[in-house]
């Protein structure tokens, strides 16, 4: 009997890309696929699919919630987190939201019918523990932001809403950091994350903008906080 996989994620190419990789492998079939979370979950829901392959940020319902309610279902897929983006918080979140494992992006299409088959076969184990993360970022961290973000508007699939995440768990390892945030704070994001301080920085204040803009924001701060003054905001938050 085949694996039945189920794809969701925001990019075509990359969807067309694994149904061609699984179409061509022995013991695998595409039983549907999605580019929003909410369509992906109830789509899941009918066609009982063996494994979920997803993104982790997808509009709707994010992919950390999309794993978390299919681990709640009779008979729950399981579920492969993939990424771009390079976070201990992304991986942390992943596990704890149930994921069997953990992939960052470009996948290696070669290996991913390996990959698919190997999670099937831990489920039925029930073993869907992923590797250990390093770092001083902690479950209750992750949870706690995910949470404290979603309250105050920022969806989760906006790059500023990940950049902001990464931001607090960086400065809890070095606080320096935030003392010059083009040179610090945004430098070693960038380097991190693949792109430049200047993109980190509109990111961020197109993030707060929107939140502030929404009346999110408004019960904390009489005006639109600086970059800066949110970000040393979530830190107290977090400490709290």
């Amino acid at each position: 009997m085949a694996i039945r996989l189920f794809i969701a994620d925001t990019d075509p190419t990359f969807i067309a890309n694994v149904v061609g990789c699984v179409s061509a492998a022995r013991g695998i079939e595409v039983a549907g696929y999605a580019t929003d979370g909410a369509q992906a979950l109830a789509q899941i829901a009918r066609l009982h699919p063996n494994v979920l392959l997803t993104d982790l940020q997808l509009p709707s319902l994010d992919g950390f919630s999309l794993i978390e309610r299919i681990q709640k279902m009779r008979h729950p897929a399981a579920c492969i987190a993939c990424t771009r983006f390079y976070s201990d918080f992304m991986q942390i979140g992943a596990r704890e939201s149930g994921a069997c494992m953990f992939l960052y992006k470009p996948i290696h299409l070669d290996g991913l019918p390996r990959i698919i088959a190997g999670c099937w076969e831990e489920s039925r184990k029930r073993d869907t523990a992923v590797g250990a993360v390093a770092g001083a970022v902690t479950k209750q961290d992750a949870i706690r932001l995910r949470a404290l973000m979603s309250r105050l508007g920022f969806p989760p699939w906006l790059n500023g809403s990940l950049y902001l995440t990464e931001a607090v768990f960086h400065l809890r390892g070095n606080a320096s950091l935030i003392n010059n945030l083009s040179k610090g704070l945004y430098a070693e994001l960038a380097s991190q994350l693949s792109t430049s301080p200047a993109r980190i920085e509109r990111s961020l204040r197109s993030a707060i903008d929107n939140a502030y803009r929404n009346g999110a924001l408004r019960d904390y701060f009489p005006a639109r906080p600086s970059n800066r003054a949110f970000i040393r905001f979530l830190l107290n938050q977090l400490d709290a």
